[in-house]
């Protein structure tokens, strides 16, 4: 214990006095962060150079606690976990710096941080087994990449929730308090230390990054701190016979993790580049919720609390089915309350709907309307007759109107509307359906149909719709002037459109 509290004090002690030096240094260079008034509301510019001095506090406590820096600890090989941290956080500040000075590309930045990662992995620190529901896994080779993985995605989860004043800085101390508890108790007396070490060195600088800051970790801090405490919730939870439970690591960096994986969802599901920055991460939805800025990193700091109870719960206790329990009880209340990770839900639910309609569209093509004549079948019988059958087929799907539009490659169109036998109702709500087919030649057709809300409207009448619109809409995509335009029942200034305007339209989903 006097040693983690050493460890603890020297840390802290370094960053206290490097940190204002770090923030004059940064105006020097101009590395400093500026608002504007979206994502980033801080009322004056901010300095970002705070990382490097947290971290050359963190490098010089370990090399008090450990020798790091003397020729024994460079020459043993493996390099020991303290030597091998050291090198890969600072590969990662130094990737980091230039981000903050000059601004990566992210191709850049993701090499970088590959290349961060590599000390510790190459020198021995990487997954052998992991244990998940009771069963060990031997990774073998897999161990390699999946912690390079797992440590670039740590790198990066801390950066993406370094956006509000002493947030990362907080949930960094926490996290790694709880760790440094579980590796404590499990007898991993170095990772404790280490855990120790960034636990003070965080200390130090939230005296500066608590709110109103006056400095912040900046992309050189976040990456540093993410690859710190994603090794340590290895490191300090593994046990020799079965490795680390998969839950342990996922609990203590649960927020974080939660933080990255929601914003790859809904950039990705938006149709957008997952490293597009926007201001939608857990601290700006609970910002526009009414929050404020300290009620933001306490409560993030509870759930980091409560995390690392479920992570010491199965780690220590090895109660392992409880805490996945325990942890997805703790999300739950989160999602349905709406304070994070709604958006996100919806968006997940609106593209899967979209992706089973379109592939049930797929496969029941022909499978409602076993009675159609084929394409060829089609082509055979005069326009007259084909006509005839779509009104049949589109009154037995309770259509009431219908506009058809066909176009030739010479540019000229032709535009027809028909109304069911049965006055149109009016009243009530109203469902549209729209399908354009090109063909050879320039030629095309485009199909408009509304139908009441309700019987008309259910999802087979609608798929054994499309098997009729797919078949008529190609046959006068092809042959515009095949159109028998003496049979139709015209019904005049009655234009089709979407009623009510902006419902989802199934076959537009489908299509």
């Amino acid at each position: 214990m006097t040693s983690l509290m050493i460890a603890f004090g020297i840390a802290l002690a370094g960053t206290l006095l490097l940190t204002p030096l770090a923030r004059q240094f940064a105006w020097w260079l101009d590395t400093v962060d500026y608002s504007d008034g979206d994502r980033k509301i801080h009322s004056r510019p901010v300095a970002t150079l705070g990382g490097v001095a947290v971290f050359v506090s963190l490098a010089a406590a370990v090399a008090v606690m450990f020798g790091v820096g003397s020729p024994r600890a460079l020459i043993t090989v493996p390099w020991p976990l303290p030597t091998a941290l050291v090198f890969s956080t600072g590969v990662a500040c130094l990737v980091g710096f230039c981000d903050d000075q000059w601004g990566l590309r992210v191709r850049w930045k993701l090499l970088g941080q590959f290349l961060a990662a590599l000390p510790l992995v190459l020198t021995g620190h990487q997954l052998e087994r992991i244990e998940i529901v009771g069963f060990v896994i031997e990774l073998g080779w897999w161990g390699f990449p999946l912690t390079i993985c797992w440590l670039v995605a740590g790198a990066n989860a801390m950066n993406f929730l370094d956006g509000m004043d002493g947030l990362a800085s907080t949930l960094g101390l926490v996290v790694a308090a709880c760790v440094g508890v579980i590796a404590h108790r499990l007898g991993h007396g170095d990772a404790a230390i280490l855990c120790a070490v960034l636990a003070g060195g965080l200390a130090g600088f939230l005296f500066y990054n608590w709110s109103p800051a006056t400095i912040y970790l900046g992309d050189a801090g976040s990456m540093v701190v993410g690859i710190w405490l994603a090794h340590l919730a290895l490191a300090g939870s593994d046990t020799p016979e079965i490795g680390p439970r998969w839950i342990v690591p996922l609990a203590l960096l649960a927020v974080p993790i939660a933080d990255v994986a929601l914003a790859v969802a809904r950039r990705t599901l938006n149709g957008l580049p997952f490293w597009i920055a926007d201001r939608a991460h857990v601290h700006h939805r609970l910002q526009d919720r009414g929050f404020t800025t300290n009620e933001i990193v306490g409560l993030l700091a509870v759930i980091g609390l409560l995390d690392g109870a479920i992570a010491y719960l199965a780690a220590v206790r090895g109660r392992e089915l409880l805490a996945t329990g325990a942890l997805i009880a703790s999300v739950v209340p989160l999602v349905r309350f709406r304070l994070v990770g709604h958006h996100e839900c919806a968006a997940l639910t609106q593209f899967l709907g979209r992706g089973l309609l379109h592939l049930a569209g797929r496969m029941s093509s022909g499978l409602f309307t076993p009675s159609l004549p084929s394409p060829c079948e089609l082509e055979q019988l005069p326009p007259a007759r084909v006509w005839s059958m779509f009104v049949s087929e589109i009154e037995r799907h309770l259509v009431e109107q219908c506009e058809l539009l066909t176009g030739s490659g010479d540019g000229r169109v032709w535009r027809h509307h028909w109304g069911a036998s049965a006055a149109y109702r009016a009243d009530g709500g109203h469902w549209s359906l729209e399908l354009g087919f090109d063909a050879a030649g320039g030629n095309w057709c485009k199909l408009r149909l509304i139908a009441q809300e309700g019987q008309a409207t259910q999802p087979l009448n609608w798929l054994s719709l499309l098997d009729v619109l797919r078949l008529f809409g190609k046959f006068w995509a092809s042959h515009p002037d095949r159109l028998s335009v003496g049979t139709l029942r015209l019904i005049e200034q009655v234009q089709p459109t979407m009623v009510p305007p902006g419902r989802d339209d199934h076959l537009q989903a489908a299509a």
